[in-house]
C-alpha cells in the first residue's frame, strides 16, 4: 500500500520558521508565539518580517498545553506549514536542470529523525536535489527532522520508494550511476569519480546497506578512518557530500 502524503506538519524554534519565511513563505500556513517571544530582538526581528510577508501572528499563552510538543525546545515560536517537499517518483526527473549534474541521496534502514534532519541540511547545503526513503523500515520527515535541520528541508525535495530496486532501476535508465557507500568496499571515496550523475546510497551505522542494493550499485566506495568501526551516518554523508561537491567544482577549472 502506498505511503499517504503527510499534508501539513507542525515545526518549531527560530531557525526553522525563519529559513521558511525566507526560502518559502508560500508553504506557512499559520505562525503562533508565545507572548514573551517579541521582546528581545531577534524576536521582534521575526516577528516584524512575517508581518511584512503579510502573516497574522497568534499569541499563545501556553505551547505545552495548546500543542503538547512532547519536550521540544520551542523557543517560543511554531508554524504550520504544507507539505512541500515531497515529490512523487515519477516526477524525479523535473529537478535535473540544464545547469546541474544529478545528484540524490538514499538512506537505506535510517530510521533516527535527528539524522534525517542533520543529513537533510547537509544535502541541502552541497547540492542534492531529493533524498530517497523507502516507505518500509525508514525514518519519515517529522517536527524534530525539520528541526534539527534548521528548516533546511525548504530547499530540496523528499521522495518516498514504493519500490526501491525498481526505483533504481529507472534511475539507471536515466544515466545516473548507483554508488553504494560501505566500508568494505576497497576504493576510497575520493578515487571515485563522483563528477556523473549520481545516486549515493548510504546506510544505517551497524547494519548497514541490504545487500541486494550494494548488488544493484554501479560502485561500492568507502571513507577510510581510524581508532573506530563506523561513523555514524550523517557524519558520512557529509563528508561523501562534502567530496562530491569537491570534485565537482574542480571540474570547473
Amino acid at each position: 500500500m502506498k505511503k499517504e502524503k503527510t499534508p501539513s506538519l507542525w515545526i518549531w524554534g527560530y531557525h526553522p520558521v525563519n529559513e521558511f519565511l525566507l526560502k518559502a513563505p508560500e508553504a506557512i500556513l499559520e505562525i503562533n508565539c508565545l507572548p514573551t517571544f517579541g521582546t528581545k530582538q531577534k524576536g521582534d526581528k521575526l516577528l516584524n518580517f512575517a508581518q511584512k510577508k503579510g502573516f497574522n501572528i497568534k499569541k499563545v499563552a501556553d505551547f505545552n498545553k495548546f500543542f503538547n510538543p512532547a519536550g521540544v525546545n520551542h523557543q517560543g515560536i511554531c508554524a504550520l506549514i504544507e507539505n512541500i517537499w515531497e515529490i512523487e517518483f515519477d516526477d524525479i526527473s523535473s529537478l535535473f536542470h540544464k545547469d546541474t549534474i544529478p545528484f540524490l541521496v538514499m538512506l537505506d534502514g535510517v530510521t533516527d529523525p535527528q539524522n534525517l534532519g542533520a543529513i537533510i541540511r547537509s544535502c541541502a547545503a552541497m547540492g542534492v536535489q531529493a533524498i530517497l526513503l523507502p516507505e518500509r523500515g525508514s525514518v519519515t520527515v517529522t517536527s524534530a527532522a525539520v528541526r534539527v535541520s534548521s528548516g533546511a528541508i525548504s530547499r530540496l525535495k523528499i521522495c518516498y520508494l514504493h519500490n526501491t530496486n525498481n526505483a533504481i532501476d529507472q534511475l539507471k535508465e536515466m544515466g545516473i550511476f548507483v554508488f553504494a557507500l560501505t566500508p568494505e568496499a576497497k576504493q576510497k571515496i575520493w578515487e571515485a569519480n563522483l563528477t556523473i550523475p549520481l545516486l549515493l546510497i548510504l546506510g544505517a551505522e551497524g547494519e548497514g546497506i541490504r545487500h541486494l542494493l550494494k548488488k544493484k550499485s554501479d560502485n561500492l566506495i568507502s571513507i577510510p578512518i581510524s581508532n573506530l568501526d563506523s561513523l555514524n551516518v550523517g557524519s558520512s554523508c557529509s563528508i561523501a557530500l562534502y567530496e562530491t561537491m569537491r570534485q565537482r567544482d574542480l571540474k570547473h577549472f
